[in-house]
């Protein structure tokens, strides 16, 4: 195991070349310095990679299109809307990997599931805290979202790592959600009762929801659905 800030080039050199890899997946985030992390951290560690590593880049959906696929162009974020910085990041991360010769870029749904240590994920805290103070929470019903399971995630990366695919992949459960359906079911999961989760029906929540064929085609794991 290694300590790596992603900013300190000579470090990110040391660690390189002391654990000379086959394979890098690149799963670092952040909302606020997702820009600077790719224009930064990742060309420099992209500049150090022999051609032949397998590169494995987590990303997001980059577009605002209700339904996307791997064509579907990035859509850069004007600087006031919401996760501007952090999907503007994963765009120019995206344009950065593809000058690697061996890469595979993921488009994940929505990631949910439990921690390494059984740790609840970020949604199902904002439910326990939202049920805490106001004693339900409301998410819309006609609104729909990809989704995929942390360990179906995972077990996608391990065997791409083997396989000889270049490109991007959207992996996603096959079918949408509802963020209604989909809260309902992170508080069942954490033994809260799902009526306490209260469907709205009104227009104007953007749905957002991946074609996942092509994934499907390329891949043994599919993504569980709910």
């Amino acid at each position: 195991m290694y300590f790596l800030d992603i900013f300190d080039t000579t470090n990110t050199q040391k660690i390189l070349n002391d654990s000379n890899p086959d394979v890098v997946v690149w799963c670092i985030m952040s909302g606020e310095r997702e820009l600077e992390i790719s224009d930064e951290g990742l060309r420099h560690l992209l500049s150090l990679l022999k051609s032949s590593v397998r590169f494995i880049y987590i990303s997001t959906s980059v577009s605002n299109k209700e339904w996307q696929d791997e064509d579907t162009p990035p859509e850069p974020r004007d600087e006031s809307m919401y996760l501007a910085n952090y999907v503007n990041g994963k765009i120019l991360g995206e344009q950065l990997v593809q000058t690697h010769n061996n890469y595979v870029i993921i488009r994940p749904g929505q990631i949910y599931g439990f921690g390494a240590l059984g740790e609840p994920d970020e949604r199902m805290q904002r439910i326990q805290r939202a049920i805490n103070k106001d004693g339900e929470l409301i998410r819309s019903a006609n609104a729909y979202i990809s989704i995929v399971h942390i360990d179906d995630l995972v077990s996608c990366i391990v065997e791409l790592i083997d396989n000889d695919f270049v490109g991007i992949l959207c992996v996603a459960s096959e079918r949408a959600i509802s963020y209604y359906s989909f809260y309902a079911y992170l508080a069942k999961q954490i033994g809260i009762d799902e009526d306490k989760i209260k469907p709205e029906y009104e227009s104007g929540m953007p749905s957002s929801y991946f074609n996942t064929s092509k994934a499907n085609s390329v891949l043994r794991t599919k993504p569980r659905i709910l």
